[in-house]
């Protein structure tokens, strides 16, 4: 398979453009990112963008998708449905915090990982440590 691409779900459209804006930078070209956030200018998310999305991804690319609260997980869950079979195949839903998960995520799909690897190190993002004082 191609490299990990990373699919940004959020209820806000503009934070989720600023965060695939963001992962843009920190992975450089190698790795396709977008947006599939917010619905007509407000807050929400639409099954049927997340799919466009997936199935906008290249082919041969793992696809990691990164959301925000509860119900845009319900609507990644629907999109799965929305796709071809080769798709949902593709697709892992990352239970990782938005931000710092995808940051991580994108870090490791920059350097060639898969995208069971690029989860595990979302994962891990969600561990804060703790300075002595």
């Amino acid at each position: 398979m191609g490299q990990v691409g990373i699919i940004i779900v959020s209820h806000s459209e503009k934070l989720g453009a600023g965060l695939a804006e963001l992962l843009k930078q920190l992975g450089g070209d190698g790795v396709p990112i977008a947006s599939a956030s917010g619905v007509n200018g407000q807050l929400g998310t639409d099954a049927t963008k997340i799919a466009e999305a997936i199935e906008a991804m290249p082919g041969e690319n793992e696809i990691v998708i990164f959301f925000d609260i509860g119900s845009a997980l319900l609507s990644c869950d629907m999109a799965l449905e929305l796709v071809s079979e080769i798709n949902r195949r593709r697709v892992r839903i990352a239970d990782a915090p938005l931000v710092e998960g995808a940051i991580a995520g994108v870090v490791e799909a920059s350097l060639g990982k898969s995208a069971a690897e690029v989860l595990v190190r979302a994962v891990e993002a969600r561990q804060i440590e703790k300075l002595d004082r």
